[in-house]
Formats: structure tokens, sequence, C-alpha cells
């Protein structure tokens, strides 16, 4: 079954209209802005709700969870400077590759079977020299200096 593609009100684009004359992607965007705006609290109100209504809910653990995971992130962005302070090649590096693109068609450069999909540094002196790698055999290659 072909859908009929027209050109979408707010992106411009010729895609599948979904409903008021947008594509799926920007009626998403602009009914999820108006439900926020409506009501700042709606996406944790709706998971709130879920929880309370639960039989098994208990106030108390509730909010020991919810402060656990509040320390866990400010301890998280923690170590994650400490890294970024102590691993400075390595950050450039990696924001140098994330500016190189992957070839289209492109296959991995050790399978040479699948689609390459990351990028890999064997050294980040060497910050533009990257190899294109699918997911398997990035991992693999990462499984091996552990």
């Amino acid at each position: 079954m072909n859908k009929k593609k027209n050109i979408c009100k707010k992106c411009n684009k010729k895609k599948v209209i979904y409903c008021k004359g947008l594509c799926k992607i920007c009626y998403n965007r602009q009914y999820a802005k108006k439900r926020k705006e409506n009501n700042p609290d709606y996406f944790t109100k709706r998971y709130s709700d879920k929880i309370k209504s639960n039989p098994n809910y208990n106030v108390e653990i509730y909010d020991k969870i919810k402060n656990k995971r509040k320390r866990n992130n400010k301890l998280l962005n923690e170590i994650q400077k400490r890294y970024n302070l102590n691993n400075p090649k390595i950050i450039i590096a990696q924001r140098l590759a994330q500016k190189i693109k992957i070839p289209k068609n492109k296959k991995c450069e050790v399978c040479s079977v699948k689609k390459a999909i990351e990028k890999h540094h064997e050294d980040y002196n060497k910050p533009l020299e990257v190899n294109f790698l699918c997911r398997n055999c990035h991992n693999k290659i990462h499984r091996k200096y552990k």
C-alpha cells in the first residue's frame, strides 16, 4: 500500500502526511510542546500516577529511590568531569572523530561484510586516523583491551 507524499506545512519537505497537514515528526514535536506548555508536570505526573496506582506503592521507598537517583546523577557527573580532565587527548580525539562522516556504503574494515556504523581510534595521538567498523567488530576490539 503506497501512501501519497505531500509537502509538510512545518518542515516543507515531501513526506507522508500524518495529521493536520504535518508529517509525523513535526506533529509529535508541535503537540508535545503544547502539552508541556499547558501542564509543565505532564510527563512527571503521568509517571508518578502510574506508580501510585500500584497496590504495592510505598511512599518512603519511592522517595528513597528518587533521592538515590539524584545522588547517582551527581556522582556520575563528577566522575565524567574527572575523566575529561585526566584524559584531554582522548576527549579531543573523540570530538574530532565525531566530525568525520562515515562514507556511504562503507564496509567494516575488519570483517568487510556488514556496513560500518561506528568509528574506532587505534591511537589517540593521531585523532584523524579512524577505523570504520560494524558494531560487532568494534565490541570485539574493546573486549580484547579489557
